[in-house]
């Protein structure tokens, strides 16, 4: 294992088990982006619950961080007609 690797492995034990899906989550999309196509499994034995799951991970997308006061006020600047 490079330094780099091990590196990164330390840095994952240092997460918090309730981040875990956070990482794990970014991590399919990193793969994604470089373009490798590992599975954990092999594509034969999973079962078709297993290749639906899949397919719904590939759908993921990264949801930018909202501003909820400012969104907050522009509802009720839409509701109510309010112009400053």
């Amino acid at each position: 294992m490079t330094v780099l690797r091990q590196q990164a492995v330390q840095l994952v034990q240092q997460i918090p088990e309730d981040q875990m899906p956070n990482i794990i989550q970014y991590l399919h999309s990193l793969v994604r982006k470089v373009g490798i196509d590992h599975s954990l499994e092999s594509k034969s034995a999973s079962s078709p619950k297993m290749k639906a799951f899949g397919e719904l991970e590939k759908m993921v997308r990264s949801v930018p961080e909202l501003d909820y006061k400012k969104e907050l006020e522009d509802a009720r600047d839409e509701k109510y007609g309010r112009s400053d």
